[in-house]
């Protein structure tokens, strides 16, 4: 079976934002609007037509991001047809990146891929922190079916390295600082929430949904204006 040579249509939505929001990232980052978010100017962002975007920058490493799965996942089933919600892999320290690489593999070999999907297989494997090229190929054995030799061969492609590259850069050009993070993406800005905040997990997803719902009246103003 030939490989895909595709990056995943979500990924790379990702990396088209990061262009999008470089250029304002480094005169605002400091600039907070509210003590629960940071507000991101953005020269362009999604299109008046398009839906608010939610990017959950997570870690299957991350002991938080492992307790917040399953407030997330009621979260999404309620929002689900509301809002396009994207997974992106984010290694805070180095020794988390075979755990986003682990990720970015997965999309590869199996692009309907979910994050469930490869926490609930490290779970069943006991392995707490994928640190390294043997733990990641054990765990999308187990995610994806695929036998080992082939996973290790697309994990340690130079695509996959460009792939890490460019979900650590998306982080970085939103300010993301650790995990788990929430970037939510409407006209002309986003907005990023976190625990650094002082949030709770569910706190996180009550101001997350207040930014979609504000973003979503501010799009029906203008059709109104119109």
């Amino acid at each position: 079976m030939i490989l895909s040579t595709k990056i995943n249509s979500k990924i790379l939505k990702v990396f088209t934002i990061v262009i999008l929001a470089a250029s304002s990232i480094s005169s605002n980052a400091n600039e907070r609007d509210d003590k629960y978010f940071e507000a991101i100017p953005m020269s362009s962002s999604v299109s008046e037509n398009e839906e608010v975007r939610v990017y959950y920058f997570f870690n299957s490493n991350c002991p938080s991001c492992k307790k917040f799965s399953p407030e997330l996942e009621v979260w999404q089933s309620k929002m689900k047809g509301k809002v396009e919600m994207i997974s992106v892999p984010f290694a805070p320290y180095a020794s988390w990146e075979w755990s986003s690489k682990a990720y970015l593999g997965g999309l590869e070999l199996k692009p309907e891929l979910t994050r469930k999907e490869l926490e609930k297989s490290q779970d069943e494997l006991g392995i707490e922190q994928v640190t390294d090229l043997l733990k990641a190929a054990d765990v999308l054995s187990v995610a994806t079916g695929e036998k080992r030799g082939k996973i290790m061969t697309v994990l340690t492609m130079e695509k996959m390295n460009q792939s890490f590259k460019k979900t650590q850069e998306s982080a970085s050009s939103f300010g993301v600082l650790g995990t788990p993070s929430i970037v939510v993406v409407g006209r002309n800005m986003a907005y990023r929430v976190s625990p650094e905040f002082g949030l709770t997990h569910k706190g996180m997803l009550n101001i997350t949904e207040a930014l979609i719902e504000y973003q979503n009246s501010l799009k029906k103003a203008n059709k109104t204006r119109e």
